[in-house]
Parts: structure tokens; C-alpha cells; sequence
């Protein structure tokens, strides 16, 4: 779920709808989510450095890092945040 200003847990390196973080999917469902992403305009992903990830076309950043060891961090500076009121 994601936040008002974009993030799922706003903090100082969250902001804007810079970046997100989330927990991983099982199988295969975490490159299909990753692909999705990068699709819709995120650049950089972080991600647990033990997993067999193939980087998107798109991505800029793709690092295998220890301390997203249990969650997938992705952003990207340049996306527009459209609020959609429900």
C-alpha cells in the first residue's frame, strides 16, 4: 500500500514518491514485480544480494546489497506522484 505522498514507509530517504519499500513476493513473482516497476518509470533497485535477478532494460541502479536482505527497496527522482482520490 502505498502512502499520500507515494512511499510505503515515509522517512528522510522516502520522500516524494521517490522510493519505495516492500517486502519480496515468492518466486518468480519479485522479477515480475521488478520488471513492472521498472516499466512504469523506477530506475534503481536494491534488493538482497543472494537473489538470482535479472536487471530491466530500464534500470539504472541494480545492486545485490546485505542490508535489503528482507525487503526490496526501488525509486526513481524523475517519476510524477498523481494523487487518485478514491
Amino acid at each position: 500500500m502505498l502512502q499520500k505522498d507515494g512511499t510505503c514507509f515515509p522517512n528522510v530517504s522516502h520522500v516524494n514518491g521517490q522510493s519505495i519499500d516492500t517486502e519480496y513476493l515468492s518466486g518468480s513473482k519479485t522479477q515480475e514485480f521488478i520488471d513492472a516497476l521498472a516499466y512504469f518509470g523506477f530506475n534503481s533497485f536494491y534488493y538482497s544480494a543472494n537473489m538470482k535477478l535479472i536487471q530491466p532494460k530500464n534500470a539504472i541502479t541494480f545492486k545485490g546489497e546485505g542490508g535489503h536482505k528482507h525487503h526490496l527497496h526501488a525509486g526513481a527522482e524523475t517519476i510524477k506522484v498523481k494523487e487518485i482520490n478514491l
